[in-house]
């Protein structure tokens, strides 16, 4: 017999997911462009979609030379604002170095605690 498990919604007011967040770092360097950004945009849009039945907030740091983000807080009203951001181009070079910063120190704010960190990049 197979039971599916039904994660609780803040939606129904009552109850709260029991998982923490996702922070999402993603290389947006020259070196990720063609298929590999593809990917990587598609993974985003995944991650960015479990948000919504499991009531997680996303954070999403793009990386290449310098670092640009994005909080997620209600995948169907932020929608738009996610497609804006991956529509950005891949270029410049790679410094994961302020990604990480970034993640670090939301983990430390209350209520990211206990997030998911997502590192894409080619390596």
């Amino acid at each position: 017999v197979r039971r599916r498990l039904r994660l609780p919604c803040c939606r129904n007011g009552n109850r709260r997911a029991h998982r923490g967040r996702f922070i999402i770092c993603v290389d947006t360097s020259g070196s990720m462009q063609g298929r590999r950004e593809i990917l990587a945009k598609s993974a985003v849009l995944a991650i960015a979609r479990l948000t919504e039945p499991t009531c997680r907030k996303c954070y999403v740091i793009n990386f290449a030379e310098d670092i640009r983000c994005l909080l997620i807080k209600d995948l169907k009203a932020d929608l738009p604002l996610l497609a804006e951001f991956l529509n950005q181009r891949f270029d410049g070079g790679t410094d994961v170095a302020p990604a990480v910063r970034e993640a670090l120190q939301l983990i430390r704010t209350n209520g990211w605690k206990r997030s998911d960190v997502v590192l894409i990049f080619r390596f």
